[in-house]
């Protein structure tokens, strides 16, 4: 089956539009609502009747039984944001893992020198 990796951006308004619609669009709304330009609309058209999810006439489009039942399968990873950029932790804050039940000592010579540590004395 299709990847959703291989489908652009406009595939998947297209389809997101197309399953929220359950009936078929008209090319031109897509232009009207969103700015997409005509020749992604068509290029993307074009891609999903390759895979057999959309039916055209050329002005009006609709999704088909197999695109109906695709999208239904893949509606949480559809709707997802494509670019997860909040799962990539920076490099500055990765280090080795601490073993379970192992005590924790920070160095203190990597402690910024403006830090003053005070000795308590139980007198």
């Amino acid at each position: 089956m299709v990847n959703l990796k291989n489908l652009s951006y406009y595939d998947r308004l297209l389809l997101k539009v197309l399953i929220s619609s359950e009936s078929e669009i008209h090319g031109f709304t897509l232009y009207n609502r969103f700015g997409v330009p005509p020749d992604e609309i068509a290029m993307a058209i074009k891609r999903l009747q390759n895979w057999n999810f959309v039916e055209s006439d050329g002005l009006r489009v609709k999704l088909t039984k197999t695109g109906i039942e695709w999208v239904q399968q893949v509606k949480f990873e559809l709707y997802s944001p494509v670019n997860k950029t909040w799962r990539i932790c920076p490099q500055d804050f990765k280090q080795d893992q601490l073993k379970v039940n192992k005590p924790y000592s920070p160095k203190i010579s990597l402690l910024d020198k403006t830090f003053k540590i005070k000795k308590y004395t139980n007198a």
